[in-house]
């Protein structure tokens, strides 16, 4: 391999053997590390890792796009495990290993696009399950194995490899398997199932102000909606206010439960559930944006700052920086593991913390940079020069500091000074001598140079932009990017056109049309950007619109306007934004009828009816703009055969045609009645019509389990709109795997489904269908799409509405 170090510092091996990789007792490696060792190769990317469930003293690497590695501590050798897994080994993350607890000579891995293997340690061997895919959850049973997938569970036997599909459990995403005994399972933290009968035996009922759920050690811990967090066992019940998504954090280990804030210069909550004593322990030092491992004695966090270490028996806390910032972190009793992405580290616990910092020093040192900072009111905006010598008194005093928090704020306040740049060129101009001779910093000098290019290109001073660039080119040369160079050259080639367009004898009209023409092909290359991120041209059209004001009939007028209305119709469309297409259509034909034998006129029907093809509309009006976009492709054919063939219209054409093909669609959905009782079955009927005058075929699930439509139901209340809730009957094809067939449906033919969707809907795809039941009492607005037919349009259906009504008691 190109470009591999491989680092070991004071790396010795021992003669013992662990295989336990238990957290908080002995080390995951047999190898020992008097102070640290790191292995780096620059040509793999790690973003997490695991210690080989197969190989003693070895890790593999994970990257959720590329290979997996997997790394001898040994010798540092660096292996792709698609030697021995083949393409199942592409992808992997931490979560897609599983080692069999109930035989450790198995190893699970699935992988999201290719299956599930069973690798056999003992016999070097795997067995593939290649239709199960993608896997969300797995459960280890004494004589199963129970896998969830994105739709639905499967049950294998280990003797015979056999899989099982769950006919009660089908087409949801099995994120969760929870063992309740040999024989129940809780399904995603709802469904009592028992797997030998494949029989769902209880429903619970879901708590909607519960946001999230975890055990630990024995703990029940619950984040709330309402921002509290409970954590319970037994008789033990205790509540906290706390951020819900932060449940992760909370640690719990023989006596307290450590409950850390956001941002560590809050604290940490301490709760002795034996005594029942809660406390805060001060950190003070801003520490936000971190992971972290907890282990007896300590609680590491990490981010890509550097590592704190907290004793929980004293509450000190430790900081150690390190050389690049950490993706992952795994501690035992004696070693801190980490990676980089190019590198893996071991480290002696004991060692990190001979070389941390009290985090009392470190904070000192951070509130007086602060109280300097503020002093100086380096924050605020004021002028180019006193920030720049506030910058030097700040930088004076802490530049030499080892605090990297420290540093890397300098280092951005520094950079952000180029920003106070103004971006007038005649006050850029002014500070020249002032950058010269007072500034010190060459990669400063460099910024206001690269900015003085600019603010000269912008307002069209090329000259000024050459001759600052040439001072760049001159004593700064590694500040001129490639791209940068690209410009110039740009810039350079322009200037020599304008030049001679100036000094030619032309008409006046001409040399505004040359010079506006100039400036806006130049402007594509260094041109400023609007809001909208399109090229401003505001400097370019100065010289277009004085053409039309000056000399309204000369031949370049229309050329003139045709390239303003171009430019500002091509901005409008970032992001796919096609809502301006209507508008622009108006004003092309605006010049069309005011230059009748214009020589652009081929170009703008090209244009116009690029235009209608994909404005937006409603599906209803679609087909009416595909009409009048092949009058303009017809017109092309006709008038402008030559141009016709060189943009390939009529191919433009066949697609139109088949595009209007696909709007020829109705979609009527009605109801068996208009008033129900709740739990009273709610059946809807489709009808999908074929409005075209041929046959067109339409793909329909093959297995009849689910509707080919999907549909939504809002609430009404006291005649004001509530969305209560937004049911789906879709088909996710693509996603679960369903097989879908061809069905020709004849000119003016239905298509027709019916379904009792009381029976058949739910929320979403973790839900089973007919688990979903509309009982609240309202009135209640219905209508349904058809979609991912051989088209990629929806179609919309009409709307009906029922009442729901109390049970009649």
């Amino acid at each position: 391999m190109k470009n591999i170090k491989i680092f070991i510092l004071i790396f010795l091996v021992s003669s013992f053997l662990i295989n336990c990789q238990e957290k908080g007792t002995r080390p995951f490696i047999s190898l020992n590390i008097t102070d640290q060792a790191k292995f780096e190769n620059d040509t793999i990317a790690i973003e997490d890792f695991i210690f080989s469930p197969i190989t003693s003293n070895a890790i593999w690497t994970f990257h959720t796009s590329g290979p997996s590695y997997e790394l001898s501590l040994t010798d540092g050798s660096w292996t792709k495990l698609d030697k021995k897994f083949g393409h199942y080994s592409s992808g992997l993350q931490r979560d897609n290993i599983n080692i069999d607890p109930k035989d450790k000579n198995l190893v699970w891995i699935s992988n999201f696009h290719e299956g599930l293997i069973v690798y056999n340690i003992k016999k070097d061997t795997f067995f593939e399950f290649k239709e199960l895919k993608p896997v969300s959850s797995i459960c280890f049973l004494e004589s199963n194995v129970i896998i969830g997938t994105w739709s639905g569970l499967y049950t294998i036997d280990r003797k015979k490899n056999k899989v099982v599909k769950s006919e009660n459990i089908a087409e949801i995403n099995v994120f969760k398997i929870e063992k309740i005994d040999e024989h129940r399972l809780l399904i995603n933290n709802k469904y009592e199932y028992n797997h030998k009968f494949d029989k769902v035996l209880l429903v619970r009922e879901p708590d909607n102000n519960i946001y999230s759920q975890k055990e630990l050690n024995g703990f029940s811990i619950t984040t709330y909606n309402d921002g509290t967090l409970a954590v319970s066992k037994g008789n033990i019940r205790k509540e906290f206010k706390y951020d819900r998504f932060l449940i992760d954090n909370v640690t719990i280990d023989k006596e307290n439960i450590w409950i850390p804030f956001q941002n560590l210069e809050n604290g940490i909550i301490k709760f002795n559930y034996y005594k029942n004593l809660v406390d805060t322990i001060q950190i003070g030092l801003d520490f936000s944006s971190y992971k972290l491992k907890d282990e007896p004695e300590n609680i590491w966090f990490y981010n890509d700052l550097f590592i704190l270490c907290f004793n929980k028996k004293n509450g000190s806390t430790k900081q150690i920086q390190l050389e690049k910032s950490i993706n992952n972190l795994v501690v035992d009793l004696k070693y801190l593991y980490c990676n980089t992405w190019h590198s893996f580290e071991v480290y002696k616990k004991n060692y990190l913390l001979q070389n941390s910092v009290d985090i009392k020093v470190s904070i000192t040192e951070e509130n007086k940079f602060k109280e300097l900072r503020d002093s100086l009111e380096i924050l605020r905006s004021i002028d180019f020069k006193g920030y720049y010598n506030s910058i030097k008194i700040l930088s004076s005093r802490f530049r030499r500091s080892t605090n990297k928090r420290i540093l890397q704020q300098l280092e951005m306040i520094q950079a952000s000074l180029s920003y106070g740049l103004p971006d007038d060129f005649e006050q850029i101009k002014a500070m020249e001598e002032y950058v010269r001779d007072s500034i010190s910093e060459n990669q400063l000098k460099a910024s206001y140079y690269l900015h003085a290019v600019m603010a000269a290109n912008y307002c069209g001073k090329l000259k000024e932009s050459l001759k600052y660039d040439s001072i760049l080119r001159k004593n700064y040369p590694a500040n001129r990017s490639e791209y940068h160079d690209m410009q110039m050259t740009e810039v350079a080639k322009s200037y020599k056109i304008i030049q001679s367009i100036n000094s030619s004898k032309e008409p006046a009209d001409v040399k505004l049309w040359r010079l506006g023409k100039t400036y806006y092909e130049l402007f594509f290359h260094v041109g400023p950007t609007n809001e909208s991120s399109s090229y401003n041209m505001t400097f370019p059209f100065i010289y277009l619109k004085s053409l039309l004001k000056r000399y309204p009939n000369s031949i370049y007028a229309d050329d003139a306007e045709f390239l303003m209305l171009k430019h500002d119709e091509e901005s409008s469309h970032e992001g796919g934004d096609n809502s301006y297409n209507l508008e622009a259509i108006e004003e092309y034909k605006k010049i069309l009828k005011k230059y009748p034998k214009s020589e652009l006129i081929p170009e703008i029907y090209y244009i116009v009816y690029r235009l209608y093809n994909e404005c937006e509309s409603s599906f209803e009006d679609k087909p009416k703009y595909y009409k009048l976009a092949l009058y303009y492709v017809d017109k092309i054919l006709t008038e402008y055969p030559k141009f016709a063939k060189e943009n390939n219209v009529l191919e433009d054409k066949i697609s139109i045609k088949r595009s209007i093909s696909e709007f020829l669609w109705q979609l009527h959905i009605s109801s068996s009645k208009n008033e129900y009782t709740i739990d009273e079955p709610i059946v809807i009927t489709f009808n999908l019509k074929n409005i075209d005058t041929k046959p067109k075929a339409i793909k329909i699930l093959k297995e009849n389990q689910i509707p080919n439509f999907s549909i939504d139901i809002e609430m009404y209340l006291n005649d004001d709109p509530y969305n209560y809730t937004n049911i789906k009957l879709e088909r996710a094809t693509k996603s679960y795997r369903k097989v879908l067939v061809d069905t020709l449906i004849g000119a003016n033919q239905t298509y027709r489904e019916t379904w009792d969707i009381e029976h058949r809907a739910r929320d979403s795809f973790r839900e089973a269908p007919g688990k979903f039941i509309l009982n609240k009492p309202g009135r209640y607005k219905i209508y349904a799409q058809a979609s991912e037919n051989y088209h990629d349009h929806s179609i919309p259906s009409n709307i009906i509405w029922i009442d729901l009504k109390d049970k009649k008691k």
